[in-house]
């Protein structure tokens, strides 16, 4: 029964992150924003091409706006394994060309 509990409240706590997330991503998001724009294209294009963990980690973390502890909450994973993501995914995208400014 213990298990059951927790797991439950995992689930509830991964789910209200989740729920987080999309409130904050939809409130940055404006309908008049240039998607079209070549820089933006290119940054598309080059997180697109990292691997599925470090997309995830560098979104949440950096577009979501969310913190190491809460992104790690979300991926649940430890919070050093955020660190490890985030960097590799900035350093992959130096690597590409782009210039990032990443100060977290």
């Amino acid at each position: 029964m213990r298990v059951a509990f927790n797991l439950a409240r995992s689930r509830f706590r991964r789910l209200s992150v989740a729920r987080r997330a999309s409130s904050r991503a939809d409130a940055r998001w404006t309908p008049n924003e240039a998607h079209d724009d070549a820089d933006a294209v290119a940054v598309r294009q080059a997180v697109l091409g990292l691997p599925e963990r470090q997309r995830r980690a560098l979104v949440l973390r950096y577009y979501v706006d969310l913190s190491v502890r809460e992104t790690a909450e979300h991926l649940g994973c430890p919070e050093g394994t955020v660190k490890t993501l985030t960097y590799q995914a900035i350093a992959a995208l130096r690597r590409a060309g782009l210039e990032v400014d990443a100060d977290d």
